[in-house]
């Protein structure tokens, strides 16, 4: 008799599974491309002929394709349900998912014309979907009524069913559900390769269903992020979820109330000015101006007249008086940008602007008081600066009253994809397409990418890409490689170099990015890694990575 619970514990698969389906897939596709026209004789006459088994190969090899391209939950398990009801020829065909504690529930059931079933229609032989992840093998009863374990079991009674199927989906050695048919009439018989061919589109859907599960955890991770930090706080268009730049955000929230002075530093492209931004947002100063002045690469006069503004007839060419930054941001923030750049005459007026809280603007002969909340930001080494006397000292101390240092891409490892699906919704809306998906081999691609202009490199390679791609609706790593190869460290892995450096190249960086991903902790990293502490430590010394180096 069967049980009908819907939610039952999963039982432990055989040890005698098959170890490499996608070996047997290859080998059919080899044989059935070798076939040639011939007759059995000694087969069954209601057994599938060359070119039946070749018609199905070909259109679940059409489906893996088409299932792989999506990343849509709904879509992706309406069309591995519909590929092999269309295949066996079946009434009713469900999709099972296992759940953490070993549970299968339904995920979707569909019928032969493409109608979606209700959950009251969620009824199958509970003893077959078990026979199946108990051995992880598929179940096949073409003729109910040729095997006498299962005509006489109460649910193929009440359900009528002539022919039923089950068939496990295997994601690296682990058993994640089963899909599961059933008709109630004969369906034509199925031989062993039918049977091979079908397990192994079982293959590639697995991999569709856990990569599409684990872009919406992740999808999720990043919208329960932003709802978190939404409400009291306001950090949009900070896009990430590692913990370096949330104890970024975390030390935003501590200091945006008040209204100290605060210096960022961080590498070209980090997201600088979009932390100064949430700083500004999140005080009280939020209803007010927000200024950004760029003090990079700008000659000292036209800087001055920038923060500070100007008379008419202080200069030639001063036509009328001009504001300066300073007094449009009068009440508000003032973020001072590559502030490392600043001549060192116009850094004492700064020095000034903030000890004294007032600004001269150039043909004045009076100073006028301000209330401006200062930012400041570089990519230089300003302590190194100071000590060479391109920088003042005592600005230096009046600047980092709350310094924030903002790692650069190669440590937060963790933002690299959100920030990657980020730029490609945005550019997709801009170009009036679909957002295309990633492959694997794309994701792990770009995780290993060095992104030594970070978020800026993202989001300029991810609009080029976009740009680019035709009518594609997957980026591959193939899209990726020549974009990525014109900077970072894919330039050691150039074409004179063998496939072995390369391989080389590679895990030296995906060890050296999961040590500083765990604060070069090595039983953690080894952990992550899934390799032995001792090995870790012989990977380390062979690619001199510590952290120091």
């Amino acid at each position: 008799m069967d049980k009908n619970n819907k939610n039952r514990k999963g039982r432990a698969r055989s040890e005698d599974e098959p170890k490499n389906i996608i070996d047997q897939f290859d080998d059919d596709l080899m044989e059935l491309g070798n076939m040639e026209e011939d007759t059995d004789t000694d087969s069954p006459a209601s057994a599938k002929g060359p070119d039946d088994r070749r018609s199905i190969f070909e259109e679940l090899l059409n489906i893996s394709a088409s299932i792989n391209s999506t990343f849509d939950w709904k879509e992706l398990v309406r069309r591995i349900v519909d590929a092999v009801i269309k295949t066996t020829d079946c009434d009713r065909g469900f999709l099972m998912l296992r759940d953490a504690e070993g549970r299968e529930s339904f995920a979707i059931g569909r019928t032969h014309d493409k109608q979606e079933l209700g959950r009251e229609a969620f009824k199958v032989s509970w003893s077959v979907v078990d026979k199946a992840m108990e051995t992880g093998r598929p179940v096949v009863f073409d003729d109910v009524l040729k095997f006498d374990e299962i005509k006489g079991q109460e649910s193929i009674i009440d359900l009528k069913i002539k022919s039923v199927y089950c068939v496990p989906l295997k994601y690296e050695d682990n058993l994640i559900g089963a899909i599961y048919l059933d008709s109630e009439h004969l369906s034509p018989n199925f031989s062993e390769k039918d049977i091979s061919i079908l397990v192994a589109f079982g293959a590639q859907a697995a991999v569709a269903i856990e990569n599409a599960r684990r872009r919406g955890e992740l999808e999720d991770s990043v919208e329960n992020l932003k709802k978190e930090l939404v409400g009291q706080y306001e950090f949009s268009g900070i896009i990430g979820q590692s913990k370096a730049l949330l104890d970024v955000i975390e030390t935003v929230k501590q200091v945006a109330p008040i209204s100290s002075v605060v210096h960022l530093s961080g590498g070209s492209g980090t997201g600088k000015e979009l932390i100064a931004r949430a700083i500004h947002q999140n005080s009280p100063r939020k209803d007010k101006v927000f200024q950004a002045v760029d003090c990079g690469g700008i000659a000292e006069g036209i800087l001055q007249s920038e923060l500070f503004g100007h008379l008419k007839g202080a200069f030639t060419g001063a036509d009328r008086d001009r504001i300066g930054a300073f007094e449009e941001a009068d009440g508000g923030t003032l973020f001072l940008d590559e502030i490392g750049e600043m001549p060192i005459k116009l850094q004492a007026e700064i020095l000034r602007a903030i000890q004294e809280k007032e600004i001269k603007p150039l043909g004045a002969n009076k100073y006028r008081k301000v209330d401006v909340r200062i930012i400041s930001a570089t990519n230089r080494d300003l302590t190194r600066e100071m000590k060479e006397k391109r920088f003042r000292e005592d600005l230096y101390y009046r600047l980092y009253v709350v310094p924030i240092y903002i790692p650069p891409l190669k440590d937060r490892t963790d933002d690299i994809l959100p920030l990657v699906y980020y730029f490609l919704d945005k550019y997709a809306k801009v170009y009036g397409m679909t957002r295309p998906n990633l492959t694997r081999d794309a994701k792990e691609l770009l995780l290993m990418y060095g992104w030594h202009g970070n978020v800026r490199e993202i989001q300029n390679i991810m609009q080029r890409v976009l740009a680019l791609l035709g009518d594609s609706k997957v980026i591959t790593a193939r899209h990726l490689e020549p974009h990525l190869e014109d900077d970072g460290y894919l330039k050691k892995t150039g074409e004179d170099v063998s496939l072995k450096d390369k391989m080389s190249v590679l895990e030296a960086e995906l060890i050296r990015k999961t040590l500083v991903m765990h604060s070069w902790n090595v039983a953690e990293a080894a952990k992550d890694l899934k390799i032995s502490r001792q090995l870790l430590y012989t990977k380390m010394k062979k690619f001199n990575l510590s952290p120091d180096a």
